[in-house]
């Protein structure tokens, strides 16, 4: 399909605030030809022009105090996080429209909210075997499906249990928001003794996988 004048989705300008936070080199540069090339209907002229000349201006005056982060932005920060072990003057480097005073807040109020799951998760692991034995109709109770939903889902990603489980758990999955997304892979990484994740985030959808 070739490459034509048309004015910017809203999915188009989603994507290329992904791609142009994520791909960089020498950490400041953005890698243009891989962002063209992963936008089907754009030239490398196209995405640098639109974003140097209207997006980047709109991002710099929404970083502000009150920005309201959305799904990539939250994800985008816990990767980097992790792969660069909280140096968040790195991570500004990748994330340029936000500072690292911006960067810092927002991780400590996700830490806020990943300390309870990882508790609440650890104490499931305790109780697995206890947890094989609870009723079908119990575990579609919204007060099981915070501590019995986690196991089950890595459970159900193992292929260990019965399919009977499988539509209650895509609801469980679709109902948790990022935070809690990102803690049961993070805990996956350290039940499995792996220092790091085995990948980088770059589509929401992909996390809500069911």
């Amino acid at each position: 399909m070739s490459k034509i004048k048309q004015p910017w989705s809203p999915e188009e300008i989603d994507k290329l605030i992904q791609f142009t936070q994520s791909n960089r080199d020498n950490k400041r540069d953005i890698n243009w030809k891989f962002v063209s090339s992963q936008m089907q209907n754009r030239t490398e002229l196209q995405c640098k022009s639109y974003y140097q000349n209207i997006l980047k201006k709109k991002l710099t005056t929404s970083m502000r105090k009150n920005h309201t982060w959305n799904r990539i932005e939250l994800m985008m920060l816990f990767t980097q996080v992790y792969q660069h072990e909280g140096n968040f003057e790195v991570i500004q480097q990748n994330m340029p429209n936000f500072t690292i005073q911006q960067l810092k807040s927002q991780w400590i109020q996700m830490k806020s909210k990943l300390n309870q799951y990882i508790e609440d998760y650890k104490l499931v692991l305790q109780n697995q075997s206890y947890i094989k034995h609870i009723p079908t109709k119990l575990l579609i109770q919204e007060e099981y499906m915070i501590r019995v939903g986690l196991v089950r889902k890595y459970h159900i990603l193992n292929n260990t249990v019965d399919q009977i489980y499988v539509q209650q758990y895509k609801q469980f999955w679709k109902t948790l928001d990022p935070s809690q997304i990102f803690d049961i892979y993070r805990q996956e990484f350290i039940r499995r003794n792996i220092e790091k994740p085995l990948f980088v985030v770059t589509d929401p959808e992909n996390l809500l996988m069911f």
